[in-house]
């Protein structure tokens, strides 16, 4: 960025956060906070973001510390933790200042229009890209593929002769219609804690089950070692091949903590809410989701080493299981972490509707208000049914939506909270008292961190978006 560029943001962060009819002397909560007498739900949103945060990227996180080995991959995942914290601290108390309560609505308050409508427009391109994953990994769990018996078709279309349970299209229209529909018609997301519980509890069970593999390894003698630095010769045979290995990597770390776009729709169910409250329910969040993500990448690794796959799920197969653990071990055991795949998979579906449906209602409208329950409906119906067809083709658009999808994260999580940390940092400093002396300065001193923070969310989500777009045009072996 050049340094003109830089002194014009720095000043644009020094005007008004919001025009005078619209400020306030106080900070804000969500609308109805204080509203009548309340139970607490703090642990339901914990709950709901951690789910939102655990999806199908699980998977790949055992090939991270399987190239970049242990301490390079834990740190840039604690990393990407601290930083995805940071910036909801940043949306919350921009938030807070403003009274704007949704991310769109907060993002127009700072940035203005247009960052509103970039803003909408990203959260669509990731959210609906999503559901189109979720889409396909659900039909691959219950069809299975070559190789892969799914954990419907493989017991009723195989053994029993229920073909119907093998038919790709006809399962993904009965997963549409029997669970997405139901779980995606909640009017609020605290509807949804039941679904997310459940959720967390698959992928709890899938950690298990990768805990006992790595007794059984060690019982046997089968323990891979951990690299304590990356492993070169599966990075690539020359400089340019290891480089882009790792490019294709970065955006696997960048993006495990993603949930910025559900944020502010938990704040709003949180109860009773406070700054301080939101902020430890997110950092509980984190931390759970951490020690699920470690559990499984770390535990793979150790089980399987150098072979393990791009998808750890493909390692998880009867054949490669049975040396362990037996013939009927391996085969409870690859069903169980099917299943608890498509548990998680399918209960994370909703949380990415929620925001989805909210920017399209705005872009659709061209206002920033709250759908009525008619276009609710309409909404959620419209964006399954176009899940549903794109599942069906996915094949022809699987990379361009990577692209999309990783160029569209990057902006939601890092780029946009970045610049938001600037604007926030000269609201605070404008509220603070003038220093008593000329060694106390409270309000420069307490931010004067904070263009760091929205300078290395910035250069994250550049770094993240940049991977993204150079992983799909560069060939590479990851």
């Amino acid at each position: 960025m050049a340094v003109g560029d830089r002194q014009d943001l720095e000043s644009a962060a020094q005007a008004p956060l919001l025009q005078e009819a619209e400020r306030s002397d106080e900070e804000t909560s969500p609308a109805g906070a204080a509203e009548g007498v309340q139970s607490d739900n703090f642990l339901a949103c914990v709950v709901i973001l951690s789910k939102t945060i655990v999806g199908a990227g699980v998977a790949a996180l055992p090939l991270c510390y399987a190239l970049l080995g242990w301490p390079l991959a834990t740190m840039g995942l604690f990393l990407t933790a601290w930083l995805t914290q940071v910036s909801i601290k940043i949306m919350m108390r921009g938030s807070s200042l403003s009274g704007k309560w949704t991310y769109p609505e907060l993002t127009r308050s700072m940035l203005g229009p247009w960052g509103a409508a970039a803003l909408d427009l990203s959260v669509i391109v990731r959210c609906f890209g999503l559901l189109l994953v979720y889409a396909v990994i659900s039909s691959d769990m219950l069809v299975g593929k070559a190789g892969y018996p799914g954990v419907l078709c493989g017991p009723f279309g195989d053994t029993f002769g229920l073909r119907w349970t093998c038919n790709r299209p006809i399962m993904l229209a009965l997963v549409h219609i029997f669970v997405l529909l139901p779980l995606c018609s909640a009017r609020k997301i605290e509807s949804t804690s039941g679904a997310s519980w459940l959720g967390l509890i698959a992928t709890a069970i899938w950690a298990l089950a990768t805990i006992a593999l790595v007794v059984a390894a060690g019982v046997e003698g089968r323990l891979r070692p951990l690299y304590l630095l990356p492993d070169w010769s599966l990075l690539g045979a020359d400089p340019v091949s290891i480089a882009t290995n790792i490019i294709a990597i970065i955006p696997i770390l960048a993006t495990a903590y993603t949930n910025q776009m559900q944020v502010h729709f938990v704040a709003n169910d949180l109860r009773p809410f406070s700054l301080q409250r939101m902020n430890k329910a997110s950092a509980a969040a984190i931390c759970l989701t951490t020690c699920l993500y470690l559990l499984i990448a770390v535990g793979s690794s150790a089980v399987f080493g150098v072979d393990v796959q791009p998808d750890v799920l493909e390692n998880l197969t009867r054949p490669s299981l049975k040396p362990l653990v037996g013939s009927a071990a391996a085969t409870a055991i690859y069903y169980i972490v099917r299943l608890s795949f498509l548990s998680s998979v399918l209960t994370i579906y909703p949380l990415q509707m929620w925001p989805l449906r909210d920017s399209l209602s705005k872009v659709l409208r061209g206002t920033e208000h709250q759908p009525s329950p008619t276009e609710f409906y309409n909404l959620t119906l419209g964006c399954l049914v176009g899940s549903l067809i794109a599942a069906m083709m996915a094949g022809s658009i699987w990379g361009p939506l990577q692209l999309t999808g990783a160029t569209a994260g990057a902006f939601i999580a890092f780029v946009i909270p970045g610049l938001l940390s600037f604007f926030v940092k000269g609201a605070l400093q404008r509220s603070d008292e003038p220093p008593r002396s000329p060694s106390e300065a409270p309000g420069i001193r307490k931010w004067a961190l904070s263009s760091v923070f929205g300078w290395a969310l910035v250069g994250l989500g550049l770094l993240q978006a940049g991977t993204g777009v150079a992983s799909y045009y560069i060939p590479h072996g990851v």
